[in-house]
């Protein structure tokens, strides 16, 4: 196994002497917290309204028109297919303050996820006082008494997740919310409020690819969570409409990042610049990540129908659809990459990862020929992404997707003009290799 690693690793910087590899500094535009949602969540506008540990800073949009010098106050249409809770979108929709004139959209398959970004680009239609009428009406007297049916997903049943009674009592108040601000825009607020502190009042928390048993004291009740949330949400729109008199126009789609024509979403040529960060090869399936969120405010409500939105997530994950192996075809130096990928494996239990990895490279091929047709000439495309270890006991291999990706790009037409080298990550195993890190792709359609 250490034999075939080096070989990869060779490969690897072999593939890194054709490319414009950057290692960044504090002098630059670019800095590592560029890729880390860590300082979103205490931020005092609506980035802080839901944490989002997989997303990116808000800085980073900004950062980016500065290192491709893109002029300020020029008319940019902007595209995020990986729209996730919508830190490009709101990025781009708070930028006109800065002068920035962006028409930014984003596409997004995942239900909550989605309704998450609208909820927070929708910042500057609500009325803090309708918002307070309502918070009112949901909090006084406590929640309405939950009769219906518990969710059907087993994790929301354990009484580990929630006791029975406090998984009622949140039901309760969540249907309450839908019946006070029926047909109010407000509604959204209230509800992504909701959806904020699920967690904090479980007895779980996100952790990498799965939810993990935790020990919380003093959690507070629903109600003293959903006032203090919600209070705190009221605050960051008093400071917004303080700040940002104008705004850019900023939306989300549901769709398919492979499938850019099926979403609505642009004809050939439309969009000067392209940002996003697809779900790293790193087994992680947002919808397992996220389904407390899912379930509980009803985006989905039968096991067969969490399922198949599993399935039709993009191959980073083992829960993923995968397109047959013998029927994909890709680029031979793609190929070539993933066969190297293969010899560096035992063969027990590599198959399922080998055909994780094929998939993957063939959905991110497919991402990025959509994106290569909407973008205009002379255009950018950058994407963000991380790179992971996979392997057993006998042994760690890396996984370059940011060289996997950058080989697909080219291979449908993209430069690549940069790869940012923006940090090095660490395990709790401490594993290591110097090429477990996350990466900023900058790229360019020529003309």
């Amino acid at each position: 196994m250490r034999r075939t690693r080096t070989t990869l690793e060779g490969a690897y910087r072999s593939y890194e002497k054709t490319l414009p590899i950057v290692r960044i500094d504090s002098a630059g535009s670019i800095d590592s917290g560029l890729v880390t949602f860590k300082e979103n969540r205490h931020a005092d506008d609506a980035h802080s309204w839901f944490h989002f540990k997989e997303g990116f800073s808000r800085r980073l949009l900004l950062a980016l028109l500065t290192e491709l010098d893109i002029p300020n106050g020029h008319a940019v249409r902007l595209l995020d297919p990986f729209a996730g809770v919508g830190t490009t979108l709101l990025s781009a929709q708070l930028a006109r303050t800065k002068g920035w004139r962006l028409d930014a959209v984003g596409v997004e398959r995942n239900p909550f996820l989605r309704f998450a970004a609208e909820a927070k680009l929708d910042w500057h239609t609500y009325d803090p006082e309708r918002i307070c009428v309502l918070m009112r009406s949901v909090l006084s007297g406590g929640a309405d008494e939950y009769r219906g049916p518990l969710p059907e997903y087993s994790t929301l049943r354990n009484a580990r997740v929630y006791h029975p009674l406090r998984l009622r009592c949140l039901l309760g108040y969540r249907d309450k919310i839908r019946r006070v601000a029926t047909d109010s825009a407000e509604g959204k607020f209230l509800l992504l409020g909701f959806a904020g502190v699920l967690e904090g009042l479980s007895g779980v928390r996100k952790d990498g690819r799965a939810l993990r048993f935790v020990s919380r004291k003093n959690g507070g009740t629903p109600r003293e969570a959903l006032y203090k949330r919600w209070s705190q949400m009221l605050q960051t729109i008093e400071l917004m409409r303080a700040r940002h008199r104008v705004v850019n126009r900023a939306r989300v789609v549901e769709g398919d990042a492979r499938d850019l024509s099926a979403a609505g979403v642009g004809g050939s040529e439309e969009f000067d610049l392209i940002i996003y960060s697809p779900p790293y090869l790193n087994n992680i399936d947002y919808t397992e990540v996220y389904k407390i969120e899912l379930w509980m405010l009803g985006f989905v409500q039968t096991y067969d129908q969490f399922r198949e939105l599993r399935r039709s997530t993009l191959a980073s994950h083992p829960g993923a659809r995968f397109a047959r192996g013998d029927s994909v075809t890709l680029p031979s130096s793609l190929q070539g990459v993933l066969d190297t990928v293969a010899a560096a494996f035992s063969q027990d239990g590599y198959r399922r990862k080998g055909e994780m990895f094929k998939a993957y490279a063939f959905d991110m091929l497919e991402a990025l020929r959509g994106q290569f047709k909407v973008l205009k000439q002379g255009g950018h495309c950058v994407c963000v992404v991380g790179n992971s270890l996979h392997g057993g006991e006998g042994g760690k291999v890396p996984v370059a997707t940011d060289l996997l990706v950058a080989l697909a790009a080219q291979s449908v037409g993209f430069t690549i003009n940069r790869i940012f080298v923006a940090r090095h990550l660490r395990r709790r195993d401490r594993e290591s290799s110097p090429f477990l890190r996350e990466s900023i792709l900058l790229m360019e359609k020529p003309g």
